[in-house]
């Protein structure tokens, strides 16, 4: 038998999310809710081992859940991905330079040091009034 899908992909999106299938069905109840196919996790199963392969609406549906374009599927290999997938917020190496506390500078503030020429200027413009 021919086969359209890569199980392979089916189970290197689901598990680029870190969604066991269990999770992945959860997220497919509430996009059923929004108009998309139900499946069920032994579905999914079936379908990573290559037993089975699901329908367009299946794969419409895993797509949303996956948030990867139904294209995919039909892949040989997993596509190349520049940007780490982190939906917890920021990445590690960012969270870090985020946790230091501002420095005057960072912030626009000037230090207590010599006026800049700009505000001189500013200042000696309006001194004449």
């Amino acid at each position: 038998m021919e086969r359209w899908v890569n199980p392979l992909i089916l189970r290197w999106a689901r598990q680029r999310l870190r969604l066991s299938p269990e999770e992945a069905v959860r997220l497919v109840r509430g996009a059923a809710d929004q108009g998309y196919a139900a499946v069920s996790a032994p579905e999914v199963e079936r379908w990573e081992r290559g037993e089975t392969e699901p329908g367009i609406d299946a794969l419409d549906t895993l797509a949303a859940v996956y948030e990867c374009p139904v294209g995919y599927f039909f892949l040989d290999v997993p596509p190349e991905e520049d940007l780490p997938l982190d939906f917890r917020g920021l990445a590690e190496d960012k969270r870090q330079a985020f946790s230091q506390p501002p420095t005057a500078k960072a912030v626009g503030m000037r230090d207590q040091g010599p006026e800049c020429p700009a505000d001189q200027t500013q200042r000696g413009r309006h001194a004449g009034r």
